[in-house]
């Protein structure tokens, strides 16, 4: 039955050297790595001018990546144990939320 269904859904499974994806990438990719590899230098000599390209950016990149964080305001977050049922956090918040709003008043 397993064989059926994987036969139906999945299709053939080609081997690598045989799957036409594979294939393809390897009739594109494989030239690209000759090329990189007789000229090694030219390769390293391209990867070292673009990580200097990037130092006038990261120079002006500020020392933060976080919004402001505005000091007035509270998250609260009730979490819960998983052994309560539902409706008791629902009304312990209840509950909470209506003792902050009568100490607000």
């Amino acid at each position: 039955m397993c064989r059926a269904a994987n036969a139906v859904v999945v299709g053939t499974i080609h081997s690598e050297e045989n799957h036409p994806i594979s294939q393809r990438l390897i009739r594109l990719y494989q030239p690209v790595v000759e090329w990189s590899l007789r000229r090694k230098t030219v390769v390293i000599a391209v990867a070292l001018g673009l990580v200097i390209l990037t130092i006038p950016v990261f120079m002006k990149l500020g020392s933060e990546f976080m919004p402001p964080l505005e000091e007035g305001s509270i998250l609260y977050m009730p979490s819960t144990m998983r052994a309560y049922p539902l409706p008791k956090p629902r009304s312990c918040s209840r509950s909470r939320t209506g003792s902050s709003n009568n100490s607000q008043r």
